[in-house]
């Protein structure tokens, strides 16, 4: 006689089937891996924008902050007046020579001395006053400066024309007259002044825009 197979332990049989099929099932099975891909790929791109941000404010903070205005003493008796934008290093070697001012040539030799080429620091200084020299940017050797210090009426002035300009008040003058000549009293006449010359350049824009327009259009 044949004897009947247990249904009870052929359904533990199944069981224990499927049970073994999920415990071989690995995480790839699952999806696990681009689960992490895409998460680390999340954290990068987060990471990127925070860089970004971080670059964009670093710089905007240093566009708008001003800078200390420094002047500069050269060994050739030359003065440059400006805020210093950059420092950097360079190499100066014979060849170099030829293309520094010629005044600041004997101390450039001298710092050379025997050697073919030596790492020295300059400095980018933004003098402005584009309109006097036909530059924004002096490019200052660290040898060539025998004297630096902050005058304390130091002026920087945002000009509609020309770009920035550097100086120091000497004086100031309606009609060719000198109507003060001590720095406070320059700076205090220009700040009562500047109301009306605002006011007057107004209404030269309007002449310019709207008046003239009309004429032209009739």
């Amino acid at each position: 006689m044949m004897s009947q197979e247990n249904p009870s332990h052929l359904g533990d049989s199944k069981v224990s089937r499927r049970r073994s099929r999920v415990r071989h099932w690995g995480f790839r099975a699952r999806g696990e891996p681009f689960i992490w891909l895409t998460g680390g790929a999340l954290v990068l791109g987060l990471l990127m924008i925070l860089g970004l941000l971080y670059l964009i404010v670093g710089h905007g903070m240093a566009t708008f902050w001003p800078k200390d205005v420094v002047r500069m003493t050269l060994v050739d008796g030359r003065k440059v007046m400006g805020e210093v934008t950059r420092q950097e290093e360079f190499v100066l070697d014979e060849d170099g020579l030829f293309s520094l001012p010629a005044p600041l040539v004997p101390a450039a030799r001298k710092i050379l001395g025997t050697a073919h080429e030596k790492t020295l620091t300059r400095r980018m200084v933004r003098t402005g006053n584009f309109d006097l020299t036909r530059q924004h940017f002096t490019m200052v050797p660290a040898f060539a400066i025998e004297k630096e210090d902050k005058p304390e009426w130091a002026l920087v002035v945002e000009r509609l024309e020309w770009g920035r300009f550097y100086g120091t008040p000497a004086a100031f003058r309606i009609d060719g007259k000198n109507v003060a000549s001590e720095a406070s009293a320059i700076m205090a006449t220009l700040d009562a002044r500047l109301p009306e010359v605002a006011a007057r350049r107004d209404v030269i824009r309007r002449i310019e825009k709207r008046d003239i327009g009309d004429v032209n259009r009739k």
